[in-house]
């Protein structure tokens, strides 16, 4: 039982998931008095939540109006891309350039932070979905939407579509080959296998004249910035970053950087020594682990889900039988 501490709820708007949670909640004594919604417009990026919404700003004050009221800390808790949003909040709310609130603000203000199915270093099923409008995983539609969609949008156009919401584009796998594997080798590769989980886009082998080689994520992120626009270029560039930091001194300088801060490999945790953090995550879930693509589009709109990916215990889920031109 958390008692009567202030709990906040970082959620998309998924009606059903979040109503269980408040009703899971309003059983151990929570109520509208003492338990919010923190809802965030998920298709944009999380620099434009403030600028569009001051999303952060309210926040910020939210939290500390409960703090005032109660006497008591808050608890955060955030739900897959959410908790990217409130890694994000943390470095804003200490930044002079963001909430101005200093180093020691979530040690005053917050007591714990819950992390359930945080994508953290992202999640690979975002690829594909900017890359080719792959929506495996993406756009949870019924058959019948999917079908509306495979008649009426192109895989183009659906592609565009997401691009246009940089908060999928937030979602791309964060620490390349490092976390995911190269071209031989992935951390989750089982023994004697034949071809290695870090071939996260592995292409079809057919008869013609152009050559074609599997990709890793981070060929991947080369491949999707090669072949896309400029302004969505400048857009994910300009916005995030997937790297690796690799000394203290650089880990401190991104304090400074807003793109660094959705990503914990090259940011640090906020200053609070006190603070509690609990992260959830499902168990024994057989998820796809890397992409195949296919350059026939009439096998790929007859089969949309034939070729299901190789089932990885760590990897987030991906399927595709999307059309692209092997590299």
């Amino acid at each position: 039982m958390v008692g009567s501490v202030q709990i906040f709820k970082m959620l998309r708007t998924e009606i059903c998931y979040r109503n269980k949670i408040l009703e899971n909640l309003a059983t151990i004594g929570y109520d509208p008095t003492n338990s919010f919604t923190a809802a965030y417009d998920w298709r944009l990026s999380y620099a434009n939540l403030e600028v569009r919404d001051q999303y952060f700003t309210r926040l910020k004050m939210y939290v500390e109006m409960a703090y005032k009221i109660s006497n008591k800390k808050a608890v955060l808790v955030s739900h897959s891309m959410g908790g990217q949003v409130l890694f994000y909040f943390f470095h804003w709310v200490a930044s002079p350039t963001g909430g101005n609130g200093g180093d020691d603000w979530v040690e005053r203000f917050i007591d714990s932070w819950v992390n359930i199915s945080g994508c953290m270093l992202g999640a690979l099923k975002g690829l594909p979905a900017v890359l080719s409008g792959e929506m495996k995983d993406t756009a949870q539609l019924n058959a019948f939407a999917v079908y509306g969609l495979e008649k009426f949008l192109s895989r183009e156009e659906r592609a565009e579509i997401f691009r246009a919401m940089p908060g999928i584009s937030s979602m791309l796998p964060i620490g390349g080959d490092a976390v995911w594997g190269n071209a031989t080798w992935a951390p989750d590769d089982l023994p004697g296998q034949n071809v290695s989980f870090g071939q996260f886009l592995n292409f079809k082998n057919y008869n013609g004249s152009q050559q074609y080689r599997n990709l890793t994520v981070d060929q991947s992120l080369s491949y999707l910035y090669n072949t896309t626009e400029d302004w969505y270029n400048d857009q994910v560039k300009g916005s995030y970053s997937h790297g690796v930091a690799h000394t203290t001194a650089e880990v401190e300088a991104n304090e400074k950087d807003p793109r660094k801060w959705i990503n914990p490999l090259e940011t640090r945790l906020p200053l609070a020594p006190s603070l509690k953090i609990y992260c959830f995550y499902g168990k024994s879930l057989p998820l796809a682990s890397f992409n195949f693509q296919t350059n026939d589009y009439q096998e790929s709109a007859n089969q949309p889900n034939d070729l299901t990916s190789t089932a990885s215990p760590k990897h987030p889920s991906i399927a595709s039988t999307s059309q692209l031109t092997p590299p």
